[in-house]
């Protein structure tokens, strides 16, 4: 068994590095993207190393200074950075950004493998349920935002859950907080998948098989769910400080604009090979406003609507475990639906806008904002779509091993040959990759950085906050050089920025050079000023304004600095100027 559990993984792992060909070979090199990715990888290198050089001191990034508890503005990717710890040390942060992408799909195939094989006890519908989830376009076209793919601790939970309810052994509770835990410290939205899928479970136990809650409710069980409740609270904490902090939640208009729209459920990203085709057949004419890219894969629908046609004519499960199959046939149908209907956001909308007429139709997802702590700090409510995909495919396993029930190996083999290749052949390979530097190929200026006292605080100017688009991606690439030396910056890019830190970039990028803003930048606490001058070249060629007033030219900026008895030139780098503010 040990053999065949080794062997399955080695499958997925393959896999993985075959549908994200050719990374295995650039993963010091190559990324997704300059966006978000970038700054996932500074975050996982930044776990990593606080984690051996100062873990007391892990919430407190080197980004947005002075502010505290910088690394709560976005997911910790605190097991992230554990799997790939050892890639740190070799000194290439591209890597911890990249082996963690494999090992999500290669393990989230891997785990819901586990789960069907588990309810089924057949391998081959197991494996085609796995291969529905890693090779759907609507979660490739994710990958970019690494904690939507890395969910593979999901269906290990929900699997040890399962069996605890079955065989009543507090060792499978165990185990499947433990994956709760696992999950929750890399990114918590996964966390509230599992208590739904929790409750859900519960509940459809006692429903069905008049579950005796109380018997479960013991010393063993109110420890360990006290000790899980403790160490998740213990990770919140630095949420709970910087929410309470800045009095920030989510916009519910927010989690409204980011909703899932399902008139867009056919609408392909560029992940499947069939996005011409659906495009020109369906959406030629669509103008947005705003389009989401729900379409799942061709195998995947058909597969799905094959199961459902089948269990609605009562020909689910045909053997003799077919009770207890089709038991959880309708749990996952149920959990299924619930996480589709919570994706869709806290209102009712169709073609971009909000349904007004008659009246505004509320959804549940409203409801838990309001209720739910944590709830109102989630922005993209569309990412309960996931877990709705996921069980999606564990749904189909169960209906296949149906399917597959009174017909011969051969057939069954053949299948599931025909079923794979249709499901891998859709996604459109190659990915595209974006080239990165290697670490030592970073701008020279980084490793002089790397030379300043420990405690050292600097500023990069011009400085960008999140609204200045496209310029503002240029914090992603700041943030990831600055993994050559993590010094306290004041510069930073998150899922959230303080409103106070915001005011200031526009402050500085309006003001700098004039010494009004290199006093302000003293006073904060900044000792090392680097100027960009190809940033600043940059943005005169564009025009670039802030709130209808045009930044300091080039040479000015220079010019003005040299003057400035406050600052003196310490370093230069071609266009890359470092000064000592005095």
């Amino acid at each position: 068994m040990k053999i065949n559990i080794l062997f399955m993984f080695l499958v997925f792992f393959v896999i993985s590095i075959v549908i994200t060909y050719p990374l295995i070979f650039h993963l010091s090199d190559y990324i997704l993207g300059k966006g978000d990715e970038l700054l996932i990888a500074w975050i996982i290198n930044w776990v990593s190393y606080a984690l051996i050089q100062q873990p007391l001191s892990l919430f407190q990034a080197n980004i947005f200074y002075p502010y505290a508890n910088t690394l709560s503005f976005s997911d910790p990717h605190l097991t992230s950075a554990i799997i790939t710890l050892p890639f740190v040390f070799l000194n290439e942060p591209a890597m911890a950004y990249n082996v963690n992408l494999i090992l999500s799909l290669a393990f989230l195939g891997f785990s819901t493998f586990l789960l069907v094989k588990y309810m089924t006890k057949n391998s081959l519908t197991s494996f085609i349920s796995a291969l529905l989830i890693i090779c759907s376009p609507f979660i490739l076209g994710r990958m970019f935002q690494l904690q939507v793919v890395s969910i593979q601790w999901v269906p290990l939970s929900i699997l040890f859950f399962l069996k605890f309810l079955n065989e009543k052994k507090f060792s499978f509770l165990l185990f499947s907080n433990i994956f709760l835990l696992i999950q929750v410290a890399n990114t918590f939205l996964p966390g509230y998948y599992l208590i739904l899928c929790y409750l859900i479970i519960v509940v459809f136990y006692w429903s069905k098989k008049r579950l005796d809650i109380r018997s479960l409710l013991n010393i063993k069980t109110f420890v360990l769910l006290t000790i899980t409740l403790s160490l998740i609270l213990i990770i919140g904490r630095p949420y709970f400080q910087t929410s309470k902090k800045f009095n920030y939640v989510r916009d519910i208009r927010d989690t409204i604009h980011f909703a899932n729209r399902p008139e867009y459920f056919l609408y392909p990203n560029d992940k499947t090979r069939l996005q011409p085709i659906l495009l020109k057949a369906l959406y030629s004419k669509d103008n947005g406003p705003y389009k989401y890219d729900g379409y799942f894969g061709l195998a995947f629908l058909l597969l799905g609507l094959f199961v459902f046609i089948r269990y609605i004519f009562g020909k689910t499960i045909d053997h003799q475990d077919k009770k207890n199959q089709t038991f959880y046939m309708p749990l996952f149908i149920i959990i299924s639906a619930v996480a589709f209907i919570l994706s869709l956001g806290p209102v009712w909308q169709w073609g971009g806008r909000v349904i007004k007429e008659p009246f505004i139709i509320p959804l549940p997802y409203a409801l838990l904002y309001y209720l739910i702590p944590g709830f109102n700090g989630i922005r993209n409510s569309a990412r309960w779509e996931v877990l709705s995909i996921l069980t999606l495919a564990v749904i189909i396993g169960i209906g296949l091993s149906g399917f597959y029930q009174k017909k011969s190996r051969c057939f069954q083999i053949t299948a599931t040959i025909f079923f794979s290749l249709a499901i891998f052949l859709e996604i459109n390979l190659p990915l595209k990759y974006a080239k990165i530097p290697k670490k030592e190929d970073f701008p020279p200026v980084y490793s002089f950085i790397n030379t300043l006292p420990k405690n050292a605080v600097i500023i990069e100017m011009p400085i960008f906050s999140w609204d200045m688009l496209p310029y503002s991606f240029t914090e992603f690439e700041r943030e990831y050089f600055s993994t050559a030396h993590f010094r306290k910056t004041v510069n930073g890019y998150s899922a959230f920025s303080p409103p106070q830190w915001e005011q200031q970039a526009r402050f500085l990028i309006k003001n700098f050079p004039d010494n009004v803003s290199v006093e302000q930048l003293k006073k904060t606490g900044v000792k090392y000023i680097v100027v960009h001058l190809n940033d600043y070249l940059l943005l005169l060629n564009k025009r670039f304004q802030v709130d209808g007033q045009s930044i300091a030219e080039p040479k000015a900026v220079i010019d003005r600095l040299n003057d400035n008895p406050r600052v003196k030139l310490i370093k230069r780098f071609g266009n890359d100027y470092v000064y000592q503010i005095n």
